[in-house]
């Protein structure tokens, strides 16, 4: 076996760069992501090549595998966790550094991949906000290096084709693949499970390319240029034409896995091999691959946290080549310090010591709230409160039944009269409401509320792209039915984020708006039968008459602004920022806010107006004024994001319409 391949190398460089310009220059490059497929094959390929040669010669150690393990990722990976905490210790707020001692231990530990599965959801922070959000890859790696060489070892000690043995586990992982990229698309996109089929990829090219006649005939052939050459183009053709819209990792992430295979089984002696891929620069590319990949998003995720904002062209093209340069820089004098070598022992147990500190310190971090203690975080301490939104920490703890039960929704020993109905922006007006009521004598309940379901019955809403989610009818429409049967809940008050549903769009074009192809449709239709618009009214309707019809008394609240821009854009005292500049006025213009809303309530009022005794409460009156509708003054946040209240936010708004709510 040949210990090098400088086209691999080539490939390698072909991956990174791909991920690279996706995630600084996304329209060069839609379907760079896909460089981690790339990525995957090769691991496959070259750890499997490595343990059946051992194997073979009878010298294989798992102790020796993992050896070599830690001394290939420790090195780069031990240097970015540092400096990632030692930057966000002087640049990051405490729920910033908070999140990021969850990252550097999740890193540290090889598990990446399932803290990120773990915080997908409603209100998953944007990914650009995650620093070390790459490391999932690594985490998948990681699992895969140790779970296929036990496999591996088993199989061969007990007499197993080692090759239909690959081929049953990829074919399991694949379909297992392709199956969740439908029901489960971010449980796919993380998991392991249905990860490895992409190094089994690669692992079975190791078993079929063993040096023998046949191989050494193909790789002397013209098929073998072609193949090379196809592979090649099929590659950049993932990066070049397919995009994130598109649902994976499933089927889509064979161009890029059968490219790599073509390539890599080709040899380095097929003509796109040994003329593109084992250029200079590729292959120089190729060895600092690794800790270029690692210093890349840090870098850029960094400046978009502190900024705020999307850096500038001239800001990116400039983290790109500080990006290498640190990468050079760690390939050149770190990397081989901390490797082989002498004292080679004293290097292993100094990377594991540092890796497990380093770990230790994340874990820390994470769990004392971000070291709210340091001078950098002191003056905007209040304001980074109004972005952290706990409503169990108000109130005791949260109601989180899947199925409304009175003695269980509510946080007193009463039993309520009233109940707050809505999506996610019911916690948050509930907050406040809950006060006022109980100053009225009213104990007020707030149903279980469900991110991304408006309180409609029969209604399902999902992404265009999302599973065919039914979690809707369990979470809001049985409630609402017990709540209609329950003679001793007199006040309902329905609450949601009215124009996301219509309109199938969120409001405002920064990045941490995830929300696009919003879609609704009734139970037992199909997507797209009906617009989201009239199932919305329809909906209303339905639910409007069915509570009235049972004696409830009915408040309908119009929603606050969606503000459309990063809340943490009005912190006035970041510690650190490179435009030195913070939003004034924090808030939109009232026109804009029209413009969104128009639509929507000319849709909404007729339904109203049809039921006169549904009283009304327009709830961005509290925020509005001629020109402007804030989202804060004088040093308090009304809002935690775009479009969710804080609490100081909630407090605010009852307050100011007090006597609208009666």
């Amino acid at each position: 076996m040949k210990p090098h391949r400088s086209d691999i190398d080539g490939l390698r460089a072909l991956a990174v760069l791909a991920v690279v310009v996706y995630h600084f220059f996304p329209s060069w490059g839609p379907g760079g992501f896909f460089g981690v497929d790339v990525f995957f094959v090769i691991s496959g390929y070259l750890i499997t090549l490595i343990m059946v040669s051992e194997l073979r010669s009878e010298t294989f150690r798992f102790s020796n595998f993992f050896v070599r393990r830690v001394e290939r990722l420790f090195p780069a990976l031990l240097v970015v966790l540092a400096a990632s905490l030692v930057f966000g210790w002087f640049a990051l707020l405490a729920a910033e550094y908070q999140a990021l001692g969850s990252q550097v231990f999740a890193g540290a530990g090889f598990f990446a991949n399932f803290l990120f599965l773990g915080e997908a959801g409603y209100f998953d922070a944007a990914a650009e906000t995650k620093p070390l959000l790459h490391l999932w890859s690594l985490g998948v790696e990681g699992q895969f290096y140790f779970l296929w060489p036990l496999i591996l070892w088993l199989a061969w000690r007990a007499n197993l084709r080692l090759v239909w043995l690959s081929v049953l586990l990829g074919c399991l992982s694949f379909a297992l693949a392709v199956d969740g990229v439908g029901r489960e698309p971010v449980a796919n996109f993380y998991s392991p499970i249905t990860r490895f089929w992409e190094f089994l990829a690669g692992a079975l090219l190791s078993f079929l390319v063993v040096p023998n006649a046949a191989v050494v005939k193909y790789r002397e052939s013209r098929v073998a240029d072609a193949f090379s050459v196809i592979g090649v183009g099929v590659l950049l053709s993932s990066y070049l034409l397919l995009d994130s819209s598109l649902p994976f990792s499933g089927m889509w992430a064979l161009f890029p896995v059968m490219g790599s295979v073509l390539i890599i089984g080709s040899g380095e002696m097929a003509w796109a091999n040994r003329k593109i891929l084992s250029n200079r620069v590729l292959v120089w590319f190729g060895q600092i691959s690794f800790p270029l990949y690692l210093w890349h998003w840090p870098i850029f995720s960094f400046v978009l946290i502190i900024d705020s904002q999307f850096p500038s062209r001239n800001i990116r093209i400039a983290l790109f080549v500080l990006s290498i340069f640190l990468a050079w820089v760690t390939c050149r004098w770190i990397e081989p310090v901390l490797r082989r070598g002498i004292y080679r022992k004293f290097k292993f147990l100094f990377l594991i010591f540092s890796m497990a500190l380093v770990c230790l310190a994340g874990f820390y971090i994470a769990r004392h709230e971000g070291l709210t203690f340091r001078s950098a975080v002191q003056l905007a301490e209040k304001q980074t409160q109004d972005l952290d939104f706990k409503l169990a920490r108000r109130l005791g703890w949260l109601c989180d039944e899947p199925v409304y039960q009175p003695s269980e929704c509510h946080y007193t020993g009463l039993h309520p009269s009233g109940v707050v109905v809505g999506d996610s922006h019911a916690p948050r007006i509930y907050s406040a409401l809950r006060q006022l009521y109980s100053e009225r004598g009213i104990d007020l309940a707030l149903l279980a509320s469900a991110g991304g379901c408006p309180p409609l019955l029969d209604v399902v809403s999902q992404t265009r792209k999302g599973p065919d989610d039914r979690e809707c009818l369990s979470r809001l429409t049985l409630p609402l039915r017990a709540i209609i049967d329950d003679p001793s809940l007199t006040a309902v008050i329905l609450v949601s984020r009215g124009p996301l549903y219509t309109t199938g769009k969120g409001f405002g074009d920064f990045r941490g708006n995830n929300f696009s192809d919003w879609v609704l449709r009734f139970d037992h239709e199909a997507v797209g039968q009906r617009s989201n618009a009239e199932i919305f009214s329809v909906g209303l309707d339905k639910t409007l008459a069915e509570l009235l019809a049972a004696g409830k008394k009915v408040t309908f609240l119009f929603d606050v602004p969606e503000v459309g821009f990063n809340i943490a854009t009005c912190i006035r005292h970041r510690p650190f920022s490179i435009h030195k500049k913070f939003r004034d006025p924090c808030g939109l213009p009232r026109a804009d806010f029209e413009a969104r809303n128009f639509a929507f309530k000319q849709m909404i009022l007729p339904i109203l107006r049809k039921y006169p005794s549904v009283h009304v409460v327009d709830l961005s009156a509290a925020l509005c004024d001629e020109n402007f509708c804030y989202a804060g003054k004088d040093d308090v946040l009304f809002y935690s994001d775009d479009d969710h209240l804080s609490h100081r936010g909630a407090d605010y708004v009852v307050d100011r319409l007090r006597d609208q709510f009666n």
